[in-house]
């Protein structure tokens, strides 16, 4: 019996080093409608169970292959345009690509890894409230009003970034099905469902998404504070007072901007942005050459 992994691997390989070739092509094609007749067989036309069977298939297959944005963007109008495909051979080798294309592109995998944070951290400060806010209320002599209000702040500046996010992925989503957070939902069924929506995605809408998001994300870190801002929703806030928001914290008074800043430098990787300091090394670079300075 053939390696289905092996041999998919190899072909995608070959064609990441050449993708406009016609027989690299067609062998990435033909290899990932072999993976996906394998799945039918052996799990129906179920596809909870066929697509988790090609799950396990690929992605060993392409562990460690890394896909440049340029690459990237090649390989999904590729994949676009199976989907399209009258041919069975291709309409359905588009299911398996797809996949392998999510697995292995960039902005989407940032995209799923932010929202997933944030949902996470969404659900902590939800536990947070309920409990400050019902402690409170019992008569608790290390809590008060203020403490309640602290950490509804927090909260809400937290929401109000999580649904900038999953507003743009809904909106710019080509998923069925429901386009929000169903109330009943929890945290790892929010993280399933929106990640779903994420791979319906192309790499441009993830980068729209993902520069906007640092649009929101950045004026918060370098806010200057100003003690007549107004508190209360994130939606009536400035930015330093959702800033001020922030510096709130049990433990430590930076958690929250430790925080952010992972999230913005880890975009900022991904969408190819020069840090500060890559821009002052560059610029030092350059005024050293155009003084005659050698940095050997």
């Amino acid at each position: 019996m053939p390696n289905l992994s092996e041999n998919f691997r190899e072909s995608f390989l070959a064609y990441s080093k050449n993708p406009h070739n016609d027989k690299n092509k067609a062998n990435l094609v033909n290899y990932a409608f072999a993976i996906f007749e394998d799945a039918v067989n052996k799990c129906g036309m179920i596809p909870d169970e066929y697509l988790v069977h090609i799950f396990d298939i690929i992605k060993p297959a392409i562990q460690g292959i890394k896909v440049n944005p340029d690459l990237s963007k090649i390989l999904d109008d590729f994949i676009r345009d199976l989907s399209f495909s009258e041919l069975k051979t291709e309409n359905q080798a588009f299911h398996v690509l797809n996949l392998a294309y999510n697995l292995t592109s960039p902005k989407k995998s940032c995209l799923r890894e932010v929202i997933k944070n944030f949902l996470i951290l969404q659900e902590k400060l939800t536990r947070e409230d309920f409990i400050i806010t019902n402690r409170n209320f019992a008569g608790s002599f290390f809590l008060n009003n203020l403490d309640v209000s602290n950490v509804r702040e927090k909260k809400s500046v937290i929401d109000n970034l999580v649904k900038f996010v999953s507003d743009e992925v809904f909106n710019k989503s080509r998923e069925d099905g429901d386009k929000f957070f169903p109330c009943s939902y929890n945290v790892n069924e929010k993280i399933q469902h929106i990640e779903k929506h994420i791979d319906s995605l192309s790499e441009k809408q993830c980068e729209q998404i993902l520069s906007g998001l640092l649009q929101k994300i950045n004026p918060l870190l370098h806010a200057q504070s100003n003690p007549d801002d107004v508190r209360g929703d994130a939606e009536n806030m400035t930015d330093s007072g959702k800033k001020r928001a922030l510096k709130i914290h049990s433990f430590n008074d930076k958690w929250f901007f430790t925080f952010l800043a992972k999230i913005v430098k880890t975009i900022q990787e991904t969408l190819g942005i020069k840090t500060t300091a890559e821009r002052l090394l560059e610029n030092s670079v350059a005024d050293a050459k155009n003084a005659g300075v050698t940095l050997k």
